[in-house]
This record gives structure tokens, C-alpha cells and sequence, in this order.
């Protein structure tokens, strides 16, 4: 049988594997965040008690999808350093582990969510009348969150295997068949039978499996990296505690940042709906102008993990240092682009006057400083690829935890919702220059474990 494919990240400019790997995956972040637009847009057709129940569901299916996150974050660590070290079996190895490991993990999950989750949506807060939307959607939904988490599973062991084309074209085709899909489902046009709430998580059910399906080809056919041979039970639970040694604190880390916002808005509540309202639209719109950032932790972890793995620390440092600097550029062009068009992009939100001041003034003073927060989440993932997590963990927490929510809330007291943003901008500015000087000057550049087996004897460039 063939070896596994693997394109090599340890030759060559660093900052071409990292555009390499970073377009596709823009194209798929922005396909995977079209997802809920869709969702919401639709199923808000259906009444305000409908959009209440599936927007009551989406903090709960994010925090699942975190531990999925965990999974591939872990599962794409081990393969990427094996796959620097050259060790075809160990990479074969360690991908089945990882499938098998996240399979008992989501099906665990699964079947706990789908019994608790009358009472856990009891315990939020949800009305008697949404009841009913709430467990169609979650219970559909629950039925398929071994490929849904799976997809996302596959998908870092790929792309920690130099992969990235071809997972983003799926990803765009089932944000396309969601589309194409959700109004069928969600009104019953046709021959398709009107299923409300539920059919979009029927939908987001369907497209999953659909992905799942073609990255198992993807990861076993193209890629030689499955042999189906039965795991020996030691090799087995090692290969599992290295995963969850990375895969735990990642899926901490990406609670985080969600923990920090609900934070801040709970900050800005203070000062009425419409402050509220306006930090939700200023923050919305600047999730999607941040896609390239976000893009660029999920490209820089395969460099920095393959190269980790090789033994080649000059060219571990080199992607940190390339990454930082594109943050740094593409926050200060995102900046003046969202300044320059903060008044029509919040005015198709909303017409009142405090509602726009609050989001327009967000929009002038925040995203200046959003290079920061794309510092902090590279650097978190460079170094869950190292197989050194706790030192992205420190960098989120601090960030969201430390400096973003009680700053916002110390900043509000003082200053009102002025107050509150400005703190947000000086937490971005503080964790940014924080992680790149404790990364440059004092990160461990060097793979967990250290290199082991067969190093490219070829001449490195660090480009």
C-alpha cells in the first residue's frame, strides 16, 4: 500500500505554505459561518417564536462544536508532528485513533444531549411554547453530531496533511446545498414535507454526512492515511491521551472567546437594549470582515506542527512571525475599510439612532486593534500543533478573560458604552503585543517530544 500523501511543509517559504493553506480555507470558514446566516434567515420567516427557539439552541450547539474543535485541534497536532518526522506508519496510526477516539467521544454526547435536553433548556430559560421548536431542532440535530463533529475531525487531520483544496470545496458545496436545501425543507415546497425548526437542523444533518462521507475518501483513498488495521490496546490509549493532552485545553480555548463576549454584552446591558443591539451588530459584522484572521489559525497549525515535528525550530519561528505580521497588515486595511463604511453596513441593521451610534462607534475604534485578537488565536494554534497547549490557553484566557470582559465592564462604569469599547480596543492592543513578544522571545519553538525518527535531509529554507 502506498504511504500516506503528505505535502511537505518542512521545505520551502514559510509564507507560501501558509497562503497555500490559507486561501482554501477562507473560501471554508466563510462557507461554514454562511451556514447559521441561513439558517437564521429562513427560519426567521417562520415567526419571531421560531427564530427565539433556534437562537436559544445556537450558544449550546457552539459549545459542542468546541469540544469537536478540541477533537481536531488534538487529532491534527499528533498527525502534523508525525507527519513532519516522516513516519508514515505512526501518521496511519494515529488518524485511525483519532477517528475511533472522536466517534465514542460524539456519540457519548450525542445520546446524553438528546435526554437532557428538556431539562437543560428548562434550566436557560426557555418558554413552554418554545419548547417544542427547541427539541425538534436539538433532538435532530443530536441524531447527526457524529458527523458533524466527525467532518470537523477529518477535515484538521487533512489539512495537518497539507490538504486544504479539496476540504474547502466541500465545505462551500454543503454551504451551497443548505442553501439550496433550506427553504424546501423548512416550508414544504413540493414533493418535500414541511418539517418548520426541524428541518433546518435536518438540512445541517443532511450537508454533514454528505461531508463526512467525502473526507473519509479523501483521508483514505487520496490521501493512503487509513488501513482499518485492528489498533493494539496500548498504542491505542497512547495515542488517545496524547490527542485529549492537546485536544482538552484547545476546546477550552475556543469556549473562550464566546465566554468573553456574552460577558461584554452582559456589561453593556446596562445601558439598555439598544447598547446591546449595537455592539451585537457592530460585533456580527466584524466577524465576517475577521474571516482571514480566523483563516489564518487554521493554516498556520500544519506549518508549525510539521515543522515542530522535523526538528526545524528556525522555521517554527519563521510561520509565527509571518502569521503576525499578516495579522497586523490585514487588521489595519480591515480597519479603514470597516471606518470608511460603518454608516451604511449598520444602517441595514437598524434605523435607531442609539442602536447606530453605539455599532458605528465600535466599528471606528475596535477593528483598529483586531490584529491583536489575530495574534492571540495563531499563536494559540501554532503552538496546540507543537503539542504545547497551555500556552495558547494562557494567551486566550488572558485575553477574553483577564483583559476583554472585565475590562469592558471597568471601562463601562467609568465611561458608558464609549468607555466599555475602548476597553475592548486596549485588551486587543495588550494581548497582542503580549503574545508576540512572550512568543518571539520565549516560546518553545520545538515540537513536543522533541524530533524523532527520519528527518528531511534536505536543505531547509525559511523563506
Amino acid at each position: 500500500m502506498a504511504g500516506p500523501r503528505t505535502r511537505d511543509l518542512t521545505t520551502g517559504p514559510v509564507y507560501r505554505h501558509l497562503v497555500y493553506l490559507g486561501l482554501p480555507t477562507v473560501l471554508a470558514v466563510a462557507a461554514i459561518m454562511s451556514v447559521s446566516v441561513v439558517d437564521t434567515y429562513f427560519v426567521g420567516r417562520l415567526g419571531e417564536d421560531e427564530l427565539a427557539a433556534i437562537s436559544f439552541c445556537f450558544p449550546v450547539t457552539t459549545t459542542l462544536m468546541s469540544l469537536a474543535i478540541g477533537l481536531s485541534a488534538g487529532s491534527a497536532s499528533v498527525v502534523a508532528r508525525a507527519a513532519g518526522r516522516r513516519d508514515e506508519r505512526r501518521i496511519r496510526r494515529l488518524a485511525e485513533d483519532a477517528l475511533i477516539l472522536s466517534s465514542l467521544a460524539l456519540i457519548a454526547l450525542s445520546v446524553a444531549g438528546w435526554f437532557t435536553a428538556e431539562p437543560l433548556f428548562r434550566l436557560l430559560g426557555a418558554q413552554e411554547r418554545l419548547l417544542p421548536h427547541i427539541l425538534a431542532y436539538m433532538r435532530t440535530w443530536y441524531a447527526g453530531l457524529v458527523f458533524i463533529g466527525g467532518a470537523i475531525v477529518i477535515n484538521g487531520i487533512l489539512r495537518a496533511l497539507g490538504e486544504a483544496r479539496a476540504p474547502a470545496a466541500v465545505m462551500v458545496a454543503v454551504s451551497l446545498l443548505n442553501f439550496v436545501l433550506d427553504p424546501l425543507f423548512i416550508f414544504g415546497i413540493g414533493p418535500f414535507p414541511r418539517m418548520e425548526v426541524q428541518g433546518a437542523a435536518f438540512v445541517t444533518v443532511i450537508g454533514n454526512i454528505a461531508a463526512f462521507c467525502v473526507f473519509l475518501w479523501l483521508l483514505a483513498r487520496r490521501q493512503h492515511a487509513i488501513t482499518l488495521k485492528r489498533p493494539k490496546w496500548e498504542e491505542l490509549k497512547s495515542s488517545w491521551a496524547e490527542i485529549a493532552r492537546v485536544g482538552a485545553p484547545a476546546a477550552i480555548s475556543n469556549s473562550i472567546n464566546p465566554a468573553g463576549i456574552t460577558l461584554a454584552t452582559a456589561s453593556l446591558a446596562r445601558f439598555g437594549a439598544e447598547a446591546v443591539a449595537g455592539f451585537g451588530v457592530a460585533t456580527r459584522i466584524e466577524t465576517f470582515a475577521l474571516v482571514p484572521l480566523l483563516a489564518l489559525s487554521g493554516s498556520i497549525g500544519p506549518v508549525t506542527g510539521q515543522n515542530g515535528g522535523a526538528g526545524e525550530d528556525e522555521r517554527v519561528k519563521r510561520a509565527f512571525a509571518v502569521s503576525f505580521a499578516f495579522a497586523l497588515g490585514y487588521g489595519l486595511f480591515m480597519a479603514a475599510v470597516l471606518a470608511a463604511s460603518s454608516v451604511p453596513l449598520t444602517g441595514l441593521f437598524s434605523d435607531h439612532e442609539e442602536t447606530l451610534r453605539v455599532a458605528r462607534l465600535y466599528l471606528w475604534m475596535v477593528p483598529v486593534t483586531a490584529a491583536g485578537y489575530g495574534v492571540v488565536i495563531a499563536a494559540s494554534a501554532g503552538f496546540n500543533a507543537l503539542g504545547r497547549p497551555l500556552n495558547g490557553l494562557g494567551m486566550t484566557l488572558t485575553r477574553s478573560l483577564v483583559l476583554y470582559a472585565p475590562g469592558a465592564w471597568i471601562g463601562g462604569t467609568i465611561a458608558g458604552p464609549a468607555g466599555a469599547i475602548a476597553a475592548i480596543a486596549l485588551a486587543n492592543i495588550a494581548a497582542g503585543l503580549g503574545s508576540v513578544l512572550w512568543t518571539l522571545r520565549f516560546g518553545e519553538m520545538t515540537a513536543h517530544g522533541g524530533p524523532g525518527g527520519h528527518r528531511n535531509p534536505a536543505a531547509k529554507t525559511a523563506g
